[in-house]
């Protein structure tokens, strides 16, 4: 019940734009509710991004949200009942919209004539030839090239990442290209000719090192894998699930989008989304705590300086750490909250604001105590705030604690 309070400090009656992407954190749609679309893909129509995943609340049934900006998402809700469709993604190619999903390990299409809404039921396109073990599919990907043709990735047979042809009537068609190895969770992207796959090793929901593939041609030769992120991060603990590009006025960024996973995969998984930087045929994920792209230009920016609360003390495992007078204006902040622990999965550190009952950090970020900036939303009200914060975990746990920043928007 103290923890159902305390939740509602972190949310607003009346629903708040927001401005930046926080990897991590609880991400809401513009109606204050959970973002639930894992596994997802993004299409655009226009100005428009339709982002669709599983509703892992809803039976993992193919959600879809629409947004312009990439950072306020409206519901467009559960687009046809099917249950147990993994990794949906929405590709157009026909004269039709498409959602292909993995559902009993073989690949179940939806068409319709718009993208949300009047979508009718396919039936399984893989073709079996392409299974050599008849094992089947997992994980897989949809990627669009600049000449309007659609390919289905997928991870085949426990150990071949395989590139079909999507034909224009929405069936999958021959394998074009393979990579030999255990990976899943396949994305393609194309720069100056070169095309990337990200994917990641099977290790179901534990987050892995993920690796980058490269050829001139989908057909190959492959060449890899290489690390995007250091090994140590596991991909900063998430997934690839999409990698989208952005082509804006200025420039053309492209955004690694991935799942972070709790260890039962369920709705408390939240989403890892991060700029990546590519250089010839290294392609590196560019981690902020807090960032945003303008979908216009293409301009990646980052939140100016806030204002900056030093820690009267560095641990809070003794006795709480507050801070007193944090102003406040009675509208969602982001808090960011610099610190470090000694073993993340040992003990988290908890927050409490104006004497509620604390709740961990880890709740509301799953980046806690894996990042030294954490930023958690925070409705703080209008003028002086208190800030407490302590920590609970095992006897060797610590915490050292440098201070908080207040962002001026959420």
């Amino acid at each position: 019940m103290l923890s159902n309070i305390f939740f509602l400090l972190f949310l607003t009656l009346t629903v708040q734009a927001r401005k930046w992407i926080v990897p991590g954190a609880l991400w809401y749609d513009t109606t204050g509710a959970k973002i639930d679309a894992h596994g997802a893909g993004m299409w655009k129509v226009c100005s428009t991004y339709y982002l669709t995943g599983s509703s892992y609340a809803s039976s993992m049934q193919p959600r879809t949200y629409s947004s312009t900006d990439l950072t306020n998402w409206v519901n467009r809700g559960i687009q046809f009942p099917i249950p147990n469709m993994f990794r949906p993604k929405m590709f157009y190619t026909g004269d039709r919209y498409w959602i292909f999903g993995q559902v009993n390990r073989t690949v179940q299409s939806l068409w319709s004539h718009t993208p949300i809404g009047g979508w009718h039921n396919g039936t399984d396109m893989l073709d079996p030839h392409n299974s050599t073990t008849n094992f089947g599919i997992t994980d897989q990907g949809v990627f669009a090239d600049t000449d309007g043709k659609v390919y289905y990735l997928a991870s085949a047979d426990h150990n071949n990442l395989q590139v079909n042809i999507i034909r224009p009537n929405g069936t999958v068609g021959e394998i074009i290209g393979d990579i030999s190895g255990a990976y899943e969770a396949p994305g393609c992207f194309k720069v100056d000719g070169t095309y990337f796959i990200v994917t990641s090793n099977k290790t179901a929901y534990a987050p892995n090192p993920d690796k980058v593939f490269w050829a001139t041609d989908l057909h190959g030769p492959w060449n890899g894998p290489q690390d995007i992120a250091p090994e140590s991060t596991n991909t900063y603990n998430s997934q690839n699930t999409y990698d989208l590009v952005v082509e804006g006025s200025e420039r053309t960024t492209y955004v690694y989008t991935g799942d972070e996973w709790t260890i039962e995969g369920d709705p408390r998984s939240n989403y890892v989304w991060l700029p990546m930087s590519v250089d010839g045929t290294n392609v590196t994920l560019q981690y902020h705590p807090i960032w945003r792209v303008d979908v216009r230009t293409g301009e990646i920016s980052t939140p100016e300086p806030g204002r900056w609360y030093k820690a009267p003390r560095a641990s809070p495992c003794n006795s709480p750490v507050t801070f007193t007078n944090v102003k406040g204006t009675g509208a969602m902040r982001w808090v960011s909250f610099y610190y470090t622990v000694s073993d993340p999965t040992a003990g988290d550190a908890q927050i409490s604001i104006n004497g509620a009952a604390a709740a961990n950090i880890s709740t509301y970020n799953s980046r806690a105590g894996y990042s030294e900036v954490v930023p958690v939303g925070l409705k703080l009200k209008r003028g002086r705030n208190s800030i407490e914060v302590s920590c609970t975990g095992y006897s060797n746990f610590t915490v050292s604690l440098k201070g908080i920043e207040v962002h001026d928007d959420y």
